[in-house]
């Protein structure tokens, strides 16, 4: 079995993961539970390199190295950055008084316009 395995992970291109005992393979409805992403997202991130192949078990069916989907979250939580009130910049949004299609004046959000108007 872990040779069959193997085989479907050397099919990746650019391929150097080597199985071990303890690897297992997750499909995408274990992987949304994981990784809060939708499908079409994934395959995005797989395009752009910064999210580990699937690995193709048959015509309809795909999986992942949970080792590798791991290891992914684990740098996620390293590399996010940390967020302050004191240097978030100044919000684009503003509130100007608008007429309501009902009768009085209230608050709407709107956004400004690059000449500042």
């Amino acid at each position: 079995m872990t040779a069959w395995m193997q085989s479907r992970i050397d099919q990746r291109p650019g391929n150097t993961t080597v199985l071990t005992d303890d690897d297992r393979f997750i499909d995408r409805a274990e992987l949304c539970t994981l990784v809060p992403y939708s499908p079409n997202h994934f395959l995005r991130l797989e395009k752009a390199g910064v999210f580990p192949l699937r690995i193709v078990l048959g015509p309809k069916r795909v999986a992942w190295l949970e080792r590798e989907v791991f290891e992914w979250i684990a740098s996620k939580k390293v590399s996010a950055p940390t967020r302050r009130c004191d240097t978030e910049p100044p919000s684009k949004i503003f509130f100007r008084p608008r007429l309501n299609a009902l009768g009085p004046l209230h608050l709407a959000p709107q956004r400004r316009t690059p000449n500042g108007d």
